[in-house]
């Protein structure tokens, strides 16, 4: 005899919190894969808390990660099928969407350079996506 699988109810707000909580795993975990696979061979020339400034452009990446997350929590609650390639989907549209952070040297940079700041955003968002839904299917069963 086969399981009968039940359905579990829909919930957008359930669906939003868990995404929400995936959003902020998947952040730390692309913030983690940039410093495995950095944008720059360089890597940054001075502390990320030297001004207020610095501090406001650290924090976007997460707020935007939970926002994102949270609306893609509400999404797997009306349409299931959006959570494709476990998150990687996800993932790689948000870079899709995401503003460019090239550095400000952008012209003077040769084509190697260029090539490892977008695979490094490639992979960073992919990683993103990935986390967030491993997370959000975790938290949204406890749910």
């Amino acid at each position: 005899m086969g399981k009968v699988k039940r359905s579990r109810e829909r919930s957008i707000l359930k669906g939003a919190l868990a995404g929400l909580v995936g959003g902020i795993a998947g952040s730390g975990a692309k913030v983690l894969a940039e410093k495995i696979y950095p944008p720059t061979a360089e890597g940054p020339t001075h502390s990320p808390l030297e001004s207020l400034e610095s501090l406001e452009s650290a924090a976007k990446p997460w707020v935007l990660g939970a926002m994102v997350g949270a609306a893609y929590g509400a999404a797997i609650e009306i349409e299931p099928k959006a959570g494709v390639w476990g998150g990687a989907g996800f993932g790689l549209a948000v870079r899709k969407f995401a503003p460019e952070t090239l550095s400000p040297e952008s012209a003077t940079i040769t084509v190697r350079q260029m090539t490892q700041q977008r695979q490094s955003q490639w992979i960073s968002y992919a990683v993103f996506g990935i986390v967030t839904e491993a997370v959000r299917r975790l938290v949204r069963k406890g749910l």
